[in-house]
């Protein structure tokens, strides 16, 4: 109901008018062990495969992402990766910062990578949101063997060789 409701305000409010706040997605870990993980998984507002760039305007979030997207994520807390779907997407009201700000407030990472195992060397794409991070951090996670779970091959992911794999931001709002 409360969603809803925020959704019918974005709606009503003419072009001439700002939002006070915006809709921003995240993930929840899925990390059900014994040592269950609460963690929230923010996910930038674009450029991710699947998520439109946010242009000011108010756009329905029921619509995003589409049915087909499919991403990838390890949790920052915990170090679990699994796949999520558009099923897995939550959205969360947040109050604007000023005028024409749109932001998330996450930073997100993209991590392409080969499978460590020698008969094998299927590539797979893994995101991570760490707030504040660099990517010096993150590949300091990817070598130490901080995550946990399965790459798209069902191999378990192990630390690539130097080179052989590649750390991006996904997401830079200034």
């Amino acid at each position: 109901m409360y969603r809803r409701r925020i959704l019918g305000e974005l709606e009503n409010q003419t072009e001439a008018q700002e939002p006070s706040f915006y809709l921003t997605p995240y993930l929840i870990c899925k990390n059900r062990g014994r040592n269950l993980c609460p963690n929230w998984i923010r996910l930038p507002l674009y450029p991710l495969p699947g998520f439109p760039q946010i242009s000011g305007q108010a756009n329905n979030p029921e619509d995003w992402p589409g049915n087909e997207w499919s991403a990838t994520f390890a949790c920052s807390s915990c170090g679990h990766m699994y796949a999520y779907t558009r099923r897995d997407v939550h959205w969360d009201p947040v109050s604007k910062t000023g005028r024409g700000k749109f932001h998330s407030g996450c930073t997100c990472f993209s991590i392409e990578l080969q499978c460590a195992r020698r008969d094998c060397k299927v590539p797979a794409t893994v995101h991570i949101e760490k707030s504040g991070a660099t990517e010096a951090e993150v590949e300091k996670l990817l070598l130490n063997g901080f995550f946990v779970g399965d790459l798209s091959c069902g191999h378990s992911v192990l630390p690539p060789p130097k080179g052989r794999y590649r750390i991006q931001r996904v997401m830079f709002l200034s």
